[in-house]
């Protein structure tokens, strides 16, 4: 992890809720972010959640800000919907850059476009490709994902 420009972190409780109809999990900001990070928009942050640490980015939507907990975070952190859980919080003024998987990278090296078109994708966009890749169980998948990454890439669609 990066350090942040704030001296303490935050730390708070929220609840971990889960979006109706779909396995999305988030949590909503308890404080004003603009007071506290000084934007109203997207902050980049860095934490722990019951000790686990994670990097990830904080939105805003209707006045308030979320934190998307992704299953990986879930896991790790051993979560589920509707837990209380403790979190620790600070912006990240870290650089932020994402290191392809092996496979990921050979197929970027071969196709000279995707490799130009993967430079100019914002961090986020990079890490979404990065985990639908290493989220895939089968070889096969993997395989079909990285092929669907090279291919929007071509064709510059973002994920």
């Amino acid at each position: 992890m990066t350090e942040s420009s704030n001296p303490e972190p935050v730390r708070f409780k929220a609840t971990l809720t889960r979006e109706p109809d779909s396995s999305a999990t988030f949590l909503a900001i308890p404080f004003n972010v603009f007071e506290v990070f000084g934007s109203r928009s997207r902050v980049p942050v860095i934490g722990t959640i019951n000790g686990f640490p994670y990097k990830s980015t904080i939105s805003p939507f209707g006045g308030v800000h979320y934190l998307g907990v992704n299953r990986q975070l879930r896991e790790g952190a051993r979560l589920k919907a509707g837990d209380v859980v403790e979190i620790e919080m600070s912006i990240d003024t870290g650089p932020r850059f994402i290191i392809p998987p092996k496979d990921l990278t050979t197929a970027l090296d071969i196709n000279i476009q995707a490799r130009k078109n993967w430079k100019r994708l914002s961090y986020s966009h990079q890490k979404q490709y990065v985990d639908a890749v290493e989220e895939a169980k089968k070889p096969e998948t993997r395989a079909s994902r990285i092929q669907k990454t090279i291919q929007d890439l071509i064709n510059e669609k973002k994920i």
